[in-house]
C-alpha cells in the first residue's frame, strides 16, 4: 500500500488570521503551491506546501524554498485539514 501523504513543508502557525492571509498571499504570488488550511484539533491556521509521503521528499522542498529565502520547517502530521478561503 501507498504511505500516507503526512509529511509538509510549513511556513507556520498563526493565531493572528492577517499574518496568516499575508504570507499564504506572498507565496503563491512567488508561485509556490501554498495552502492555508485548519487543523483538526488546532486553533491555528497553518501554511503550508505539499503532501509527502517520506520526509525525504519533503526535505527537497525545503531546500528549494530555502534556497529562495523563506524560512519554513517539515512537520509530521496525521490530522485532517481543511482549506481555509477568505
Amino acid at each position: 500500500p501507498d504511505a500516507p501523504l503526512v509529511w509538509f513543508v510549513q511556513f507556520g502557525a498563526f493565531a493572528d488570521e492577517d499574518r496568516a492571509f499575508a504570507l499564504h498571499q506572498e507565496l503563491v504570488a512567488a508561485g509556490l503551491a501554498a495552502r492555508l488550511v485548519s487543523v483538526e484539533g488546532s486553533a491555528f491556521l497553518h501554511v503550508r506546501i505539499g503532501r509527502f509521503g517520506a520526509r525525504e521528499e519533503a526535505n527537497v522542498q525545503l531546500e528549494q524554498v530555502g534556497a529562495r529565502g523563506y524560512t519554513a520547517s517539515i512537520v509530521r502530521d496525521e490530522r485532517p485539514e481543511a482549506t481555509v478561503r477568505r
